[in-house]
């Protein structure tokens, strides 16, 4: 599995409303940011491992992503923010690929 991309509001919040209590990991990336490129293939191997949880990312360049950035206090990218049940249970900023594996393992 890869992430799904989001650029417009209304699809990230649709897929967030639809999502039940499925274990979601939401990133905030940045397309210009070294960390988030480095991060990138390891979260998508993270998303292969984990089939059952739903990853998407979300370009906080995008003309509609200032709401999400704001709702999500981003001010480091990466930022990676565990959701279930429409909750924010956990957020990770930068290379915290480990720390994100060990939180997906207590909360999946």
């Amino acid at each position: 599995m890869v992430f799904k991309v989001f650029r417009e509001k209304a699809d990230y919040q649709g897929f967030l409303e639809n999502s039940g209590s499925k274990l979601m990991v939401l990133c905030l990336h940045a397309p210009w940011c070294k960390t988030c490129q480095r991060v990138e293939p390891e979260m998508i191997k993270l998303s292969n491992e984990f089939p059952g949880v739903g990853f998407l990312r979300v370009d906080i360049d995008s003309a509609d992503a200032d709401d999400i950035v704001e709702t999500y206090m981003v001010n480091v990218t990466p930022t990676c923010v565990l959701i279930k049940d429409k909750r924010q249970l956990i957020r990770f900023e930068g290379d915290k690929v480990a720390d994100i594996r060990e939180a997906i393992e207590k909360n999946k």
